[in-house]
């Protein structure tokens, strides 16, 4: 029945001719491609289930959604006699029961209670997660996994169109990023179709205001640098040296070049072509070591783009990610300082922090003081005009060998994921379809010249560093695309004054993207059996277990035996744990602890 289809919306409501928030939420993913909207009661009003139907629907389906109304803290009669019939013994769970393991579902529903009423103090002193244990519970027995449910509460107080739209954009985009995902296209993707749907030249929903909540969104990214600075341990450097500062600084620096040569033969100034270089530098996920250089030469490009601009520096001064290349002289020390500051307080003072934090045993605590240290650290380096971006990402890279950055990371991580979506949703609804309507050919030969050029340059690199022929050229599909940070660079590099805002072509950008999965899939399809075919035989690859051999999780009585077992016959240890006194023991007796 041809390739699975990504959403299944399993929609119940018995008095669907009355209802305006679920009309409002059906329209808004009816017809969008990917998502399969399964009215219950239009199909069986005498509810007489086609039970082989029903389970054939959700085997070519990996999202199900449970749309309906809370009826009395529960589904309408259709959805659970659905439930009871559909999900059954040896399909479902049970002996051969399997079908929907690995699937994902969650729950759309609407409440006419607002969302107070639904706490241990409100008028239906549960909330809606222990209200929905049921349907919870149904996920774990099938093997699916439960994502958080989409709750539109106070329906009888939202009349308007303008206070059901949001709802509405919300749920459209909430299933759209999915099916990117399922595409192979990746969520960022998702994210920018999201915001092409609600922007000037979808459905209107956004207009000028998106501009206003980008500068809000944009600090996602300073979120995302101080989590890739966590991930910058000396030991995982010095390891990745040669990858890191070679295949990754090579590709930086020759594709800006190559680029900003093409702009200057198409009549682009040498600073404009020059920014244009450095910005379509970042470009993807396939190899880490050439991330990793992509992810930290955005620092200093974010530092070196004002240099170029034309303006005052004191025009430099309007936009969010204020730059320090205008900063008087007299803020040397300032700047000097803080910088300090943070290494010899990240080194230093922030361990016993987390640690009397930790003791506390207050997971919210620890989650806000994260985010007091990036939110502070980001609102000190914009106070002396440096990058937000540059501060956390140098806090980020000082608390990398912190025993709790882990920790860190895991508190961090939710916002940050929430404020990039938001962002990206800004930047799709702001590209410039008119620009691809006045010159359709301009624009497809810009997307197409960027790709070719990754390309080559990186298939090229490829060969100097001996990549075998298969495993090059993936390298070099993989990587052709415009990446995440071309967005960030270039909304910098516009509020900068370095380009023109006419310049700031982020819908080629976004088509690279499109483009890029593409020939991932002709790859795969085509060309990968062909080089499997002829490629020889050879032996399995050796695993790098580093200094590690036993991992022990909870060093208490029990651990205690085993390690000490282990280490009688010189096994080598890395051990986590929840307690500081724990971890300050051990850690004294030299070994790794987290």
């Amino acid at each position: 029945m041809g390739d699975p289809a990504r959403v299944l919306v399993l929609f119940a409501h018995p008095a669907f001719h009355n209802s305006r928030v679920n009309r409002r939420l059906v329209q808004a993913i009816e017809g969008v491609e990917g998502i399969t909207l399964h009215d219950l009661d239009e199909h069986y009003p005498s509810f007489h289930i086609d039970v082989a139907r029903e389970q054939e629907l959700l085997r070519r389906h990996d999202l199900i959604v449970f749309q309906h109304p809370f009826y009395w803290y529960s589904s309408p009669a259709i959805l659970k006699g659905w439930q009871d019939l559909v999900l059954e013994h040896g399909f479902a769970y049970g002996e051969g029961g399997n079908a929907l393991r690995g699937k994902r579902c969650l729950s759309a529903i609407t409440t006419g209670g607002p969302k107070e009423a639904y706490c241990p103090q409100g008028a239906n002193r549960f909330s809606i997660l222990e209200l929905l244990a049921p349907f919870q519970q149904t996920a774990a027995l099938c093997g699916m996994d439960y994502l958080p449910p989409l709750v539109v509460f106070g329906t009888h107080r939202l009349r308007e169109a303008a206070d059901l739209d949001p709802h509405a954009d919300d749920y459209r985009s909430l299933l759209v990023v999915p099916i990117s995902n399922r595409l192979g296209l990746g969520s960022v993707l998702g994210y920018l179709i999201a915001g092409v749907l609600i922007g000037p030249f979808g459905l209107h929903v956004v207009g000028r205001e998106g501009q206003d909540v980008m500068h809000f969104a944009e600090f996602g990214v300073v979120m995302m640098l101080f989590l890739v600075g966590l991930e910058l341990q000396p030991s995982l450097l010095w390891r990745l040296r040669l990858p890191i500062l070679g295949l990754g600084g090579l590709q930086v620096l020759v594709t800006a070049l190559a680029i900003a040569l093409v702009g200057a033969l198409l009549g682009l100034s040498p600073p404009v072509a020059l920014a244009v270089g450095l910005i379509k530098t970042d470009a993807g996920q396939s190899s880490f070591s050439v991330l990793l250089f992509q992810d930290i030469a955005a620092i200093p490009i974010l530092a070196f783009l004002p240099l170029l601009a034309s303006k005052a520096p004191e025009a430099l001064q309007t936009g969010s990610h204020a730059p320090a290349a205008g900063a008087p002289l007299q803020q040397a020390p300032q700047v000097i300082g803080i910088v300090l500051a943070m290494i010899v307080g990240g080194r230093f003072l922030m361990r016993p922090v987390f640690r009397v934090i930790a003791a506390t045993k207050l997971r919210e605590v620890f989650t806000a003081t994260a985010l007091l240290l990036v939110i502070g650290i980001a609102l000190a380096m914009q106070q002396v005009g440096l990058s937000p971006a540059l501060g956390t990402f140098v806090a980020g890279v000082v608390l990398a060998d912190n025993e709790y950055r882990h920790e860190l990371k895991g508190d961090i991580a939710p916002f940050k994921g929430l404020l990039l979506g938001l962002f990206f949703l800004t930047v799709g609804a702001s590209i410039d379809f008119q620009l691809l309507q006045r010159s359709p050919v301009l624009v497809l030969a810009l997307v197409l010249g960027l790709a070719l050029v990754k390309f080559l340059v990186l298939l090229a690199l490829g060969r100097v560093f001996r990549l075998g022929s298969g495993d090059n050229l993936l390298f070099a599909l993989a990587l052709a695309q415009g990446g995440e940070f071309c967005f960030v660079l270039f909304s910098f590099a516009t509020t900068s004054k370095v380009l023109p805002q006419e310049l700031s072509a982020l819908l080629v950008v976004a088509l690279s993207m499109v483009v890029t999965p593409l020939m991932l899939m002709a790859h795969e399809r085509w060309i990968q059996p062909l080089l499997l075919a002829r490629a020889p035989q050879r032996e399995p690859d050796s695993i790098d277990n580093g200094d590690t051999q036993v991992i022990i999780a909870g060093f208490g009585r029990f651990g205690q035996i085993v390690g000490r077992l282990l280490l009688a016959n010189r096994c080598r240890l890395t051990v986590l744990d929840h307690s500081p006194t724990q971890i300050d023991l051990l850690r004294h007796f030299g070994l790794t602890v987290f």
